[in-house]
């Protein structure tokens, strides 16, 4: 059987069911956004863009909240690495202009034809939105769409190896852009966007908005666990910076050398040998020598 036949017949398939029975949910879900941002009930949001899909949690919209509130007005292009099944999305799209430009990107790996469908239903809420297949490389197609971009998200694959790949978009920022990485985490296991924000800090290519990443950097620690205990939220969930541009420019080679970085971090923080670069998160044993 041709693997393509089946997976566009589910795409489509999944297209059509979703737009049939959730286009009442979708815009009841619109309706009541707005007055929930404007009341800062970060957890009733929570809950809401759960039923749409959402793994994200309340601290991460309240990010997102306040960032927006501050720049808003100064916003005119943003990119997504990751857009799923548009969830998360869907509060930028709300918190955003009408006339601020938004392109989501994924390869649906994660989710397949459903949440693919779901993406590219939902985005036709919302002007001046686009969700792409492919990654926003600088050699794409979409390249001088994408060119002086403000704020870039990056909640992708999530291992070391992927967001070191993801940062060739910083290619299409602006001096000063906000980048936001998502799910670095702090607690009983670490993501390895962690590993490449603390690198991007490092060389003075992101400067951090705020002390949490150094606040949870210190608790990394190989002689000791870190004192939170399984299950709980992590330390940190969105990790922001705000972009040198000169910077990404004279280091954008060794940007390009994964595995010279990955040693790097390595070395710096004792971890044994072995690790893999490709894995998404790390449990705390597994880390260190």
């Amino acid at each position: 059987m041709n693997t393509s036949l089946v997976t566009n017949y589910l795409y489509w398939r999944w297209r059509f069911l979703f737009a049939a029975g959730e286009r009442q949910r979708y815009k009841s879900t619109l309706r009541k956004l707005p007055r929930l941002i404007e009341s800062n009930k970060f957890d009733e949001i929570e809950m809401l863009l759960l039923s749409c899909g959402s793994f994200q949690a309340a601290n991460n919209f309240r990010d997102l909240v306040n960032f927006f509130r501050s720049s808003r007005d100064k916003i005119s292009k943003i990119v997504e690495i990751g857009a799923f099944n548009f969830a998360s999305s869907t509060l930028i799209n709300c918190l955003k202009r009408e006339n601020t430009f938004f392109f989501g990107f994924d390869n649906w790996d994660l989710g397949g034809p459903k949440a693919r469908a779901m993406a590219e239903w939902r985005v036709g809420f919302f002007p001046n939105s686009h969700v792409i297949s492919g990654h926003p490389l600088p050699s794409s197609v979409q390249a001088k769409e994408l060119e002086n971009t403000d704020m870039l998200v990056i909640d992708g694959n999530h291992s070391f190896q992927s967001t070191v790949a993801d940062c060739a978009c910083f290619d299409f920022l602006k001096d000063g852009a906000t980048v936001f990485f998502h799910d670095c985490g702090l607690g009983n296991r670490i993501w390895g966007c962690f590993w490449v924000f603390y690198l991007l800090q490092k060389y003075e290519i992101i400067c951090p908005s705020d002390q949490r990443f150094a606040s949870c950097l210190s608790n990394v620690d190989p002689r000791r666990k870190p004192a939170v205990n399984e299950g709980e939220k992590p330390g940190i969930e969105f990790a922001i910076g705000v972009l040198n541009q000169a910077q990404f420019l004279q280091f954008q080679e060794l940007l390009q050398n994964t595995q010279l970085l990955w040693d790097e971090v390595r070395d710096r923080f004792n971890m044994r040998a072995g690790l893999d670069m490709t894995a998404q998160f790390y449990l705390w044993d597994e880390w260190f020598c």
